[in-house]
């Protein structure tokens, strides 16, 4: 494989649709923050090695629906720093037998740890809902008193308002009850995060955020994307939402 300058790289992402936004997401904010990145590509895959203290993290984009997988894995040994690789597979395209494939590849040790499914929808707009807004800074302390748990890769509320609403590196929606925020969903150009406190769950409140985001994104000409749902209950919310699955994607490490 070849390799390429990050702008080149995130040109070819862009052009693939939504089903790699995650990635054209991500390698653009490391392009801002001018992080250590290398890119390789062929006709068949585009790869992106972010090289960080411990751990190199790398993204793999299938193009087409089949791939030579003993060249990206080689790729992947050959320019690779640490010995901590975590992989990140976007499956969206792939059938799932070259996903076995791609791990034994990698070496001994290495399975898939966790799975991820992205959905968007577009063209939707849900009536105003008196408790859900957009946050400003103004809202910095009433925000900071929320109950919040804490989340692996999660920073405090406090810098997480400070970088989003603060220096505008996203955005915040908050739900408010009694005058405090007791939940709110985070986003950049994609859905982030969202976060409810334990008194006010299983109430439907994620479902008012998600359905506030999908109506800003239409107002705002962009496309509503809910990354990263991990779990049974954030698919949920996604699906009774209105968006439909974009992205599928797998990490493997050791």
């Amino acid at each position: 494989m070849k390799q390429i300058d990050e702008k080149t790289t995130l040109s070819m992402l862009e052009g693939e649709g939504v089903d790699c936004a995650y990635e054209a997401d991500a390698l653009r904010m490391s392009i801002e923050d001018e992080e250590d990145v290398k890119c390789f590509s062929n006709d068949e895959t585009l790869i992106i090695i972010q090289f960080d203290e411990d751990t190199d993290y790398v993204t793999v984009v299938p193009l087409l629906n089949s791939v030579d997988f003993a060249e990206v894995a080689e790729t992947i040994k050959s320019e690779s720093e640490n010995e901590n690789i975590s992989v990140l597979l976007n499956v969206q395209r792939l059938k799932d037998k070259d996903v076995g494939a791609f791990t034994a590849l990698l070496g001994d040790g290495y399975k898939v740890d966790l799975n991820i499914k992205d959905f968007s929808c577009v063209e939707k707009v849900y009536p105003d809902d008196p408790d859900v807004r957009l946050l400003a800074a103004a809202d910095a302390e009433v925000f900071n008193m929320i109950v919040d748990e804490e989340a692996p890769n999660r920073p405090p509320v406090s810098r997480l308002f400070d970088i989003f609403v603060n220096r505008g590196a996203g955005k915040i929606i908050g739900l408010f009850a009694d005058g405090r925020v007791v939940g709110y969903l985070s986003f950049t150009t994609m859905g982030d995060y969202v976060y409810v406190e334990p008194a006010s769950r299983a109430k439907g409140n994620a479902l008012r955020l998600a359905k506030a985001y999908v109506t800003y994104a239409e107002q705002n000409r962009s496309i509503a994307y809910w990354s990263n749902a991990k779990n049974a209950a954030s698919e949920r919310t996604a699906l009774d939402v209105g968006m439909e699955k974009t992205r599928e994607a797998v990490r493997i490490r050791r």
